[in-house]
Formats: C-alpha cells, structure tokens, sequence
C-alpha cells in the first residue's frame, strides 16, 4: 500500500489530459510523472529513505506536488507546514519532529539558514532539474505507517502533530469522493491542498490559484471570473472566505456565471445570507457546503439551495453526517481524555434536541498525534466501540436528522440561566443595520460584545437593537476588524480577540 498509486493509476489511465494549471503553466499527467520520478531520484541521491521525514515549506505551485508525490512514492513522510506559518511555530515543528531534510524555494531555503531550528535539519533539497529518473516501483507502505503530518493548532495554541498513515488517506480519499462525484471531467479551480491530491488519484484537472491563500486581500473575485473563462473552469472548491466573496460580487454586481456546474466550500462556518448570494451567482452549480474538521473530514454536508431558507433557530444546519461518519452529541465534558464503559458512555449522550458537544467515529478519523501519550489526548473518547473524536464544536441534532452546530464549546458560557453561544449572535449580530461582523466573549467573566461598524452606524439605534435581544446591560467595544483564523480567513480567532 502506498497513497502515491492512485496518482499513478490516473496517470496511467490519462497520460495526456492537463493535471495542474499554475499561473499560466500547464503540466500534463504523464509529464508530472516524469517530474516525480525525477524527484524520487534526487532524494534517493540526498539519501532521503524510507521512514525519513521531510519538512516541505513551498507554497501551493507545481512544485509542491512534485515534491509530495515523490516523497510518498521514496516511502519518505512529508511534514506540512502552511504558508502562513510564522517563525515561532516553524521552530515547534521543528523541536516537535525529527526530520531529516527540509524542502523550499531559495527564499525558503536562504530563510532556514536564519533559523537555528531549521539549521539543525541535515539535509535541503530543492526541485531538482536533472534528467535521471528512478525505475522502480513506489516503496511498499503498510497502512498504519505515516505518509503526511500536519500541524494543528491545538485548543492551547501548541501545535497537534496530525499523524496521516498511508490506510488513513486511503480511507479520506474514499469518504470525500461522493463529494465530487459527477464532476471527475471537471477543470476544477481549487485552494485547498488536500483537494488537489484527491482530485490527482481522480485524473481531475486543477487549477491551482494565482492569488496567495496566506494573503487573502490578495484575492480578486473579477481574476477568477476571468479564470473561469479562460480555463472553462466547471467546478470550483474553496474555503468559505473565496466562495463568498464570489457570491457577494455577484450579487452586487447583477452578474451570474453559468459555466460552472459544481462548488463544494468547507473550513469554515456558511450563513444563510451567504448561501443565498452562492445559489444566485452560481444558479446552475450544484452547490454544497462540508462540515468537517482537521481530524474528521467530511462529518456531514448540506445543499446551499436548502440552506438559504433556514433560520438558525436550532443552530446553523450543517446536514446530515455522512454515511462514513458514526456521531453523537454528549454532555459537555472536562478537557481532558476520557474512558468509559458501555452504560458510562451511554448515559452522557444527549437526545435528539439536546445540544452538547459532537463527537464522531469513523475510519477516516484521526485517532492519534504524535509524540502524545493517551492521557495528553483531550480530544479524545475511548469506548466498548473504539474511539471517538471530540470536535469541540457544540451542536444538536433535529428531529429532521440534521445536525445543527452552535459554535465552540469553550466559548460558550451561561448569562442570566441562560447558555449563550457566540457563534449564533455573530449571526444576528452581522444582520443589524450599521453593523459589518461581531461576535460575544467572556473576559474574566464579564461578557463584552465586540463589534465592527460600517459607515451607516448609528449607535442610538445598535444599543435599541441589543436591548431587543435582552442584551442591552452588556459592554461594547469597537474594533476596526475582528481577527480571523489564518487558514481558512473565515472563523474569528477568539484567542487572538481576547488578547487584543
């Protein structure tokens, strides 16, 4: 088993279709063979082996994946780091995990000799130009063996080592493919990494985007529109922050776009008023919207078309979870790993109606991290059945079968007897007139709604407003813009709000 062979596979079956689209250059599924073969060469050469880790610090290009595929194909692991990853946390990767070499541009490269973290990795390499090719078969991986480590950011701010076996992308790749079902001879415009891979085992052709992900304000909606007539680009998957910003210029501007038949947007939460402007731009896409998570990818999905008439008087519907996914929602519990027999376990799950914490099971589930102990994992539930997840995500499922999500758990708090969850206000909060985003934490105790105005604010009015929501005794605080995740731009950091 070797993750690498559904790549090979498509390039077997369509050696002349385009695989990757980049800022105007095209490679084609037998040249990027070529390409990596080359690769595995150079890092037999570099005497980077099997089991040997790679730390790859290169943005989403070409020759990012020349680089994955070839160290999956070498039996080498890759160790990801975003883009948008700063020095302090490249130096925890770093302290974090062994590796043996570290893959970037000259700019990466000339970056690490800076970096006395980076200075202790042996080994560089770089996209080689050479000719020599390696003529072997892919180095054979058992499933429980590592092929991908990524970073989380962890509920403390310390990075998670997300420990991705060759079984486990196998089964990833399985659960996402109905997402995508229909739109295999799609040219897909993509921004997510691991899409990318998905739709190289699919012989899919992506176009990887020209704007910087770790930029956002680099992103212009008339660029994609322009991509989209150039490439014929049918089926788009983006985080949250792109396809709204695709929806809103639509609906500003009185345009719709026709040519694309299929949108999938997941990392962050989608509202109603956002859906709304997606169906409208988008009016012959079959629009989708996953709900997933770092570990659990996808937990379940929901019809954009649908989720435009709802309220969110349950929580933001979020679908059904997905035949892959077992999940319940259970009482909230201490942050800490848990153990529970069969009757424990059954007493902490909450009805149908009941909101809690929503826990999930499931093959493509991430059960373990590096370098942690069973008692360090806190996200984790160990049962008669196996292990569950603990997303931190508080939620209820309906008598409909949707799951509806009500934000993180943490951030939830009781005011007046009653439980509050921020997540649902932002909602109400970004709909007052004169008022751009906001949202509700608790400092010290003391809940404080921090707000941004547009240039209609009227606070006479917005204090008449908080009042109808019985939350007219609460502190405000004006802020220019509320601080975003950096992955996804779309949720608010909340621990980046409280330290401001």
């Amino acid at each position: 088993m070797n993750i690498v062979n559904l790549f090979l596979e498509a390039a077997e079956q369509y050696p002349d279709k385009v695989a990757l689209i980049h800022k105007g250059m095209e490679i084609t599924y037998a040249q990027l063979k070529v390409k990596v073969l080359q690769q595995v060469a150079y890092l037999q050469e570099k005497n980077i082996l099997k089991g040997d880790k790679v730390l790859v610090y290169i943005p989403m290009s070409i020759d990012l994946y020349i680089m994955l595929l070839a160290i999956f194909y070498n039996g080498s692991v890759a160790v990801f780091i975003d883009e948008w990853a700063n020095k302090e946390r490249i130096s925890q990767c770093c302290r974090m995990i062994d590796c043996k070499g570290f893959a970037g541009g000259w700019k990466a490269t000339l970056f690490a000799w800076f970096n006395k973290d980076l200075r202790t990795i042996p080994l560089k390499v770089f996209i080689t130009k050479q000719t020599n090719i390696y003529n072997h078969l892919p180095v054979e991986m058992e499933e429980n063996v590592s092929a991908l480590i990524t970073l989380t950011s962890g509920s403390t701010g310390i990075p998670k080592a997300a420990n991705r076996t060759h079984g486990f992308l196998f089964e990833q790749f399985n659960a996402l493919e109905h997402l995508i079902a229909g739109s295999e001879n799609f040219t897909e415009l993509c921004t997510l990494p691991i899409v990318t891979m998905l739709n190289l085992g699919h012989g899919k052709t992506t176009v990887i985007p020209s704007f910087k992900t770790s930029k956002p304000k680099t992103f212009i909606p008339e660029n994609i529109y322009s991509d989209i007539e150039r490439y014929y680009i049918e089926s788009i998957v983006a985080s949250p922050y792109y396809t709204a910003s695709l929806g809103k210029y639509g609906v500003e501007n009185k345009f719709q776009n026709y040519t694309v038949k299929h949108l999938v947007t997941g990392g962050g939460p989608v509202f109603p008023d956002v859906a709304k402007d997606i169906v409208y731009t988008f009016p012959d896409a079959k629009n989708m919207i996953v709900y997933g998570s770092t570990e659990a990818e996808p937990i379940s999905h929901i019809d954009a078309n649908k989720l435009q008439y709802y309220t969110l008087e349950n929580g933001l519907p979020v679908g059904i979870p997905d035949a892959q996914t077992e999940l319940c929602i259970i009482q909230f519990l201490p942050d800490t790993y848990h153990e529970y027999s069969g009757n424990e376990w059954e007493n902490i799950q909450c009805s149908v109606g009941q909101f809690g914490e929503i826990v999930v099971k499931g093959k493509h589930v991430l059960e373990n991290y590096l370098g942690l102990a069973k008692d360090q994992l806190n996200n984790k539930i160990k049962t008669n059945s196996g292990l569950w997840h603990r997303t931190g995500d508080a939620g209820r499922l309906g008598n409909d079968g949707v799951l509806y999500l009500l934000g993180r758990c943490k951030e939830s708090f009781v005011y007046h007897n009653t439980y509050v969850f921020p997540f649902i206000l932002e909602y109400t909060l970004k709909n007052i007139s004169g008022i751009k985003e906001g949202t509700i934490i608790q400092i010290n105790n003391i809940p404080i709604i921090f707000f941004v105005p547009s240039a209609d604010f009227d606070k006479a009015f917005f204090t008449s407003e908080l009042s109808k929501l019985g939350l007219g005794n609460i502190e405000t605080r004006k802020l220019d813009s509320l601080p975003k995740d950096p992955r996804h731009h779309t949720k608010i950091d909340y621990n980046r709000l409280k330290n401001l």
